[in-house]
């Protein structure tokens, strides 16, 4: 029951990645109010906010169970599961652009 799972994985996914984005935010910041150009350049390209985005969107079954696991059980019907559907559909619609 408290076993890990494939939820877990796509979860550590999307979290380091995110994780990992703001600290290269963070970094370049750094070295920009310091004036260390080079420092900002090595930083430049290394933001995977995109990633973490992409990881769950494209994971909506993760969504699906974690809205269920908050509701309790497996009440959601057909209706709000579209609903959630249309919503992943349209946040990938938009990272597409």
């Amino acid at each position: 029951h408290l076993a890990p799972n494939m939820d877990t994985l796509v979860a550590l996914g999307a979290g380091a990645s995110y994780g990992y984005s703001v600290y290269a935010l963070y970094a370049m910041t750094v070295a920009q109010v310091s004036g260390d150009m080079d420092g900002v350049m090595s930083f430049m390209h290394e933001f995977y906010f995109e990633s973490a985005a992409m990881i769950l969107i494209l994971k909506s079954e993760f969504i699906l169970s974690l809205c269920e696991q908050l509701i309790g059980g497996n009440s959601l019907g057909a209706k709000q599961k579209s609903i959630i559907d249309r919503c992943t559909a349209s946040v990938y619609r938009y990272y597409q652009q």
